[in-house]
């Protein structure tokens, strides 16, 4: 009997023979795009993961990746990252999401929404200018190099949910995105002059996820615009199909992550693979990825910490030509944390139910029975004993009914009753 194989493996099978398949459909001849920075690997987090992003596209830089990924947010979320490249460029960007308070136009979940802007500057340049016969009419000076400009809003909701059976049955979350983007892009001209140019681009997303099993896919087409025109010619931009496959596995208190990514720029007709690993140790993770199917492969390596609803990221590019880069970010969740993190903070504190009692603890709190509790416990009524057996040993006889006094006698003083015991604070207090 064949195996059962789950829809999104068999997504990720077509996604693969796509993206192999020749793309003549899709672009021209094979050429050079404009904006190469909508290529870069943006967020610590993503880039320490060697751009394996697709199919996890978590949190704020989820879009950049995959637009549907958005919906897996819970809570307002924003972070910012710095990116320092080579030959004097910088990349920054900043985002925030948050979950709307209705449901989507699928009617199963709050869909969740985010805008963003990412800034590429590609450092300075030297400029000469020439008079007609070629000498220099002055010295150069340095100018910029320009820049891009990039601003986004995206959308992702739950379109449905519906059970599968693979060994045991478990539901499968389908996810959709988009995003629009403005673009602005500056280059500087032979006469010194800076042209720049606005334009519109999209990117459209699908992410299949099993949280059952913590596996997700992924399948985004990224940049789909129009042509950027700086003086009279006009150059297209980095259209980029991307699918991803990751799957999390625990290993006792930690958890792995595998991802994998195959990338197909569309007008140069290039394919490009990613892998990534990610181990996290709670309050601590450590990342690395690879990047191959190209010139040269690179390594990236990188980590995190997290401090309350605090995270600070860090990754570096290793192996390129051109040198290393750095990359740094800082993001911040509002609201409190997800459930599975609140029980993993109350594991970190030790057993909750058995705590040292404080010293200027409130006597009323505690729990423990009081000597008169106890002696009420233990008592046996007398006629509650059988007839004609004396009571058992360290029965508790109920107090006598007194008589009343006869005139002319002298009544005597009932005997007084000890006082308890001083109580003393126990070293550990249990609470319920």
């Amino acid at each position: 009997m064949e195996p059962k194989r789950t829809p999104v493996i068999r997504l990720a099978a077509m996604a693969l023979c796509a993206l192999l398949a020749p793309s003549h459909a899709l672009a021209g001849n094979p050429g050079v795009t404009a904006l190469t920075s909508l290529k870069f690997d943006i967020g610590p987090r993503p880039a320490a993961l060697g751009g394996a992003y697709t199919s996890i596209a978590e949190g704020v830089y989820g879009p950049w990746y995959n637009p549907a990924g958005l919906v897996q947010a819970k809570t307002l979320e924003a972070a910012g990252s710095y990116k320092d490249n080579v030959q004097d460029t910088q990349n920054q960007y900043f985002g925030i999401l948050s979950p709307l308070p209705t449901t989507g136009l699928a009617g199963v979940e709050k869909p969740v929404i985010s805008i963003s802007y990412y800034s590429s500057k590609n450092g300075s340049m030297e400029w000469n200018k020439l008079n007609t016969n070629g000498t220099s009419a002055f010295t150069g000076r340095s100018v910029s190099a320009g820049g891009d400009s990039v601003y986004s809003f995206s959308y992702a909701e739950t379109l449905f949910v519906h059970d599968v059976t693979f060994v045991n049955t478990m539901s499968l979350r389908h996810n959709i995105g988009a995003s629009v983007k403005v673009i602005r892009s500056e280059l500087p001209a032979p006469d010194g002059t800076m042209p720049s140019n606005t334009t519109f681009a999209g990117d459209f997303g699908y992410q299949a996820v099993i949280p059952e099993s913590n596996t997700r896919f992924g399948l985004s087409v990224l940049n789909v615009g129009n042509e950027v025109k700086y003086i009279s010619v006009g150059d297209p931009l980095p259209t980029t199909v991307r699918a991803g496959l990751s799957q999390q596995v625990r290993l006792k208190d930690y958890k792995l992550l595998v991802a994998a990514d195959l990338l197909r720029y569309t007008y140069e007709e290039l394919n490009r693979a990613r892998l990534g690993l990610e181990l996290d140790l709670n309050s601590m993770v450590a990342r690395a990825g690879y990047k191959f199917l190209q010139d040269s492969a690179e390594f990236t390596l990188g980590g995190g910490v997290r401090f309350m609803d605090f995270s600070f990221d860090v990754s570096m590019e290793t192996g390129n030509e051109l040198g290393s880069s750095f990359q740094a970010g800082l993001s911040y969740r509002f609201g409190t944390m997800d459930a599975e993190e609140k029980a993993k903070n109350k594991s970190k504190k030790g057993n909750p139910y058995l705590r040292p009692a404080r010293k200027d603890s409130n006597p009323r709190q505690q729990t423990l029975p009081t000597p008169n509790q106890l002696q009420e416990a233990i008592m046996v009524p007398l006629e509650d004993a059988p007839a004609g057996q004396a009571p058992a040993p360290g029965t508790v006889l109920p107090p006598q009914e007194s008589k009343p006094a006869v005139p002319g006698t002298k009544q005597q003083k009932p005997a007084a009753e000890p006082k308890p015991a001083k109580q003393t604070m126990p070293d550990f207090v249990i609470l319920n």
